[in-house]
């Protein structure tokens, strides 16, 4: 029981922190110049988060600034403050060395947000200022970053962020603060998006990889331990789905309950559609499994997120012409972020990225057929109604493989984690359960907190190697001030709460619906399809995901044996590692 429990807490929580989080790789070692950026930008960001949880406590004990929205402890501002001069500074230099069309947006962000928080004296000062920056983007967008870079943009910023505050104007220089931080904190909605989805992400890990875990133990050891297992989690699913259907609720009318059917369908047969797209894709057996969608989830989604963004920034800047059957321009949008992410599966599919594909392919056509069904003002798909729809498929599909005789210990796994999602997903805001007391919020603020602290911990990934348009230290730099805005709005949304100017509530909750409902279905329809056409190359034994024949001897970190020099060492649990398995292709995307 412990080597299950520590199998899945390492797989779930210690391995994509490790993978992803801001380090540096030997091949592509960090100027020193860099290294001592990444400890101040941490010191920094751990004062925010800390700040953030004894927050709201901070009031009965220092004094408090009160504004005319809101009030923040003395100590936050003084923390708040140099983060965002900071984090403005590592974006902008990051994007001067940037060559790729984002950065044209990263500098009218930060045009905008500085320009629309002042007026007069300090717009002058801020076009003044601003001439030798210009000629600094275009002077050195092909060289590295260079030491005197960073100190001249932080001192830049740091002029026209002071100047902000305490220019002479009809506003207190709290509300001058809060003005800047509303503009700014649209850099972090990417990263917000992202978070939104994070509870479903940790639902979805902890769940397929403790089907891995218990698979892997009952046929190692106890197989009877393992089929009791089994039928307690079948009595589980059914007593949960009966108390759901009898509740009453709205969410599981009969209505409702056949529209969520023909969008798993419709969206199963897409992903499958897709997965054919693969080189060799036509072979029997499907590629991907749910632990490959998890794996593979935070480098797949970066399209899916970015998306659902700048739709929602675009929406309300678009003219309302474009609106389609009554729907917000929003709402419009997404019809043609559906075909956009078909493309990028398209094109994953055919470069053998299989879970990058289905993941992708599973946006395009549930984003398509939710806002089709909105435009047709047909019954909206509840979350509910879709762990209802799945589990009733995948008891069907369980009892044509009894039936059949073809229930083979594989094709169990793939049963096993289907009902482990479906649970999971529906009691995913346990997992910000415990954090809501330790934030002294609840709701959205508890669950994206959550989210965004998880996020900064795993989706720095790529900064750990450069290529010649994007050279590491400038990936880091734009890493860093990411990382500080982010920490800016956590202690925002939680100190100052609903009167915080970067309140983003309610992101979080078009992200759970939108990218968190795509990683539930890409990794549920994943085990079905696999649960009832097989696994490609054939069954996978006990054993053959670890390169182990028991669950007790896997190790944290088990790596191949020593590389030749020049040759980096590969991890065999690793979902980038062709070994881990062998039998399959594709399987991290």
């Amino acid at each position: 029981m412990w080597g299950v429990l520590r199998f899945v807490a390492h797989r779930t929580f210690v391995e994509p922190v490790r993978r992803g989080r801001m380090s540096e790789d030997p091949e592509f070692p960090w100027p020193r110049g860099i290294r001592v950026l990444v400890v101040i930008a941490t010191v920094l960001y751990t004062a925010l988060v800390a700040l953030s949880v004894v927050g709201t406590r901070l009031r009965e004990v220092t004094p408090v600034v009160a504004g005319g929205s809101m009030s923040l402890p003395v100590l936050v501002i003084l923390v708040m403050i140099p983060a965002i001069i900071f984090g403005s500074a590592g974006f902008f230099v990051a994007a001067c060395h940037w060559r790729h069309p984002v950065r044209y947006a990263i500098f009218a962000a930060l045009v905008i947000s500085y320009v629309f928080a002042s007026s007069g004296i300090v717009m002058l000062v801020g076009a003044v200022l601003a001439l030798p920056m210009i000629v600094l983007s275009i002077v050195r967008r092909r060289a590295r970053v260079a030491r005197w870079e960073m100190p001249l943009a932080v001192f830049f910023f740091g002029i026209l962020t002071s100047s902000i505050i305490m220019e002479p104007r009809d506003v207190t220089p709290l509300d001058a603060l809060a003005m800047l931080l509303q503009f700014l904190s649209w850099m972090a909605y990417p990263s917000v998006f992202a978070a939104g989805a994070a509870i479903v992400e940790i639902a979805v890990g902890a769940a397929s990889w403790t089907a891995r875990g218990v698979w892997e133990a009952a046929y190692s050891g106890s197989r009877r331990a393992g089929w009791t297992l089994f039928a307690l989690l079948i009595v589980w699913t059914l007593l949960a789905d009966v108390l759901s259907l009898t509740e009453g609720s709205v969410e599981v009318l009969p209505s409702r309950l056949l529209v969520a059917l023909i969008v798993v369908v419709l969206v199963g047969l897409v992903a499958l559609m897709i997965g054919w797209l693969v080189p060799m894709g036509m072979r029997p057996g499907v590629p991907v499994d749910a632990d490959d969608v998890s794996a593979a989830w935070v480098r797949a989604s970066r399209p899916i997120v970015m998306g659902f963004a700048g739709a929602y920034l675009l929406g309300p800047l678009i003219w309302d012409a474009v609106t389609f059957g009554g729907l917000s321009t929003y709402h419009s949008l997404q019809f043609v972020l559906s075909i956009f992410f078909l493309v990028l599966a398209i094109r994953a599919a055919r470069r053998g990225e299989a879970t990058t594909a289905v993941i992708l392919a599973t946006s395009a056509a549930s984003t398509f057929l939710i806002q089709s069904l909105n435009a047709l003002r047909v019954s909206l798909v509840s979350g509910q109604a879709l762990t209802l729809v799945l589990d009733g498929l995948t008891l069907l599909i369980l009892v044509g493989l009894i039936v059949a005789r073809r229930l083979t210990p594989d094709r169990l796994l793939a049963i096993a984690t289907a009902f482990l999602l479906s649970r999971f997903y529906t009691i995913r805001d346990w997992f910000d359960e415990p954090f809501t007391n330790l934030f002294a919020v609840s709701g959205a603020s508890a669950a994206l907190a959550v989210g965004l602290i998880w996020r900064q911990l795993t989706e720095y990934e790529f900064t750990q190697r450069g290529t010649s348009v994007f050279r590491v230290d400038a990936r880091v730099l734009l890493g860093l001030g990411n990382m500080l805005l982010i920490g800016v709005c956590i202690l925002a949304g939680t100190v100052a709460g609903s009167a915080s100017p970067a309140s983003l509530d309610q992101v979080e909750g078009v992200a759970d619906r939108n990218i968190g409902t795509t990683l539930y279905l890409a990794a549920t329809l994943s085990s079905l399809l696999i649960a009832w056409r097989g696994r490609e190359g054939g069954d996978q034994r006990p054993g053959e995901e670890f390169g182990v024949t028991a669950l007790a001897r896997i190790e944290p970190k088990a790596t191949v044996p020593a590389p030749s020099i020049g040759q980096k060492a590969v991890d065999v649990a690793s979902p980038e590692s062709g070994t881990a398995r062998s039998p399959r292709r594709g399987g991290s995307g």
